[in-house]
This record gives C-alpha cells, structure tokens and sequence, in this order.
C-alpha cells in the first residue's frame, strides 16, 4: 500500500449557514496533519447562510493546505439532498472526500487516519491491490458501534464500507 502513497487524492467538503459552528469546523481542518499533501478544500454556503459566515469564508479564513473553492447553491433548501452533487464529485477513481457539515470538529490525525484507511482497505490487499477492494464506497470518522456490528473497526474506530 505504501508504493501507493501518493495515488489517493483527499479533498475536503464543508458544508455551513452559521458562521460560528462554520468556524469551529474550519479552524479544526486547519490543524489537520495532511502528511505534505496538498488537499483541496470546498465550501458550500446555503443559501440561507448569514452574511456573517459568507463573510468568514470570503475574506477572513485562510486555508494552508490547497486550493479553496467557495460556492453557493443555486437551489433553495428544498433541494437540500443536491448540496454534495452541486460541491463535489471525484474526478477519477484515486479522487475521494472528506464530509463535514458545519460543527463538526475533526482532530489533528484524522487526515492521516483516512488517509491510512484508504491505503489500507481500498489499495492494500495481497495480490494486485488496485484489484482487492474497488468496491469501497467510504470510510466512517464516527465511533464503531457498542455491538461491533459488521465493518466495524473496534471499539471507538470507524468503519471501511464496501459495496456489493
């Protein structure tokens, strides 16, 4: 997996209104340690969002690990399911993403630790690994059920999800 280090392309998708639980998410993005890859950080405002928070993600965060794309929903809140199609979509299959709405707070490893995931369960395996788990849809950053139900990572991890 580690021949492969530089395969996976992880951006990060946030999606806010309020400026002050948008910005606890995004200063906790900010101390993320990215393992010198350059990560890509997309911003979806709703339409609805204060003029605080536009003014937060337009003028006054600065993001040191990529490039910032910043958008607003054409749709109104009806629409609300459309919000990830409208911000991101992988571009290839090495492309995946991050998904955090606003609140959300992420710990300084968690990069690393989806990072490790994806090498592991999506490009690790013996044999031809690009081959070993093509079917992986995602990889959960919430705690692993107290019944370590199916996928689950042990006690307080997360989760590899693979399709059928």
């Amino acid at each position: 997996a580690l021949a492969r280090w530089s395969q996976p392309r992880i951006a990060l998708v946030v999606r806010g209104s309020k400026r002050a639980p948008l910005e606890r998410t995004l200063e906790s993005a900010k101390a993320l340690l990215t393992l010198g890859d350059r990560v890509a950080l997309r911003l979806l405002v709703d339409a609805e969002a204060d003029d605080d928070a536009i003014a937060y993600v337009q003028r006054g965060f600065d993001w040191p690990h990529g490039p910032v794309i910043f958008s607003r929903p054409v749709r109104g809140p009806a629409d609300a399911g459309a919000w990830l199609a409208e911000s991101w979509y992988p571009a290839d299959e090495h492309a995946h993403a991050l998904i955090l709405d606003q609140g959300d707070v992420l710990s300084p490893q968690a990069y690393a630790w989806l990072k490790c995931c994806l090498l592991r369960y999506r490009y690790g395996g013996a044999g031809r690994p690009w081959e070993t788990s093509r079917g992986i849809l995602g990889v959960s950053l919430q705690p692993a059920p107290a019944s370590g139900g199916a996928g689950a990572a042990g006690k307080g991890g997360g989760a590899a999800v693979e399709a059928d």
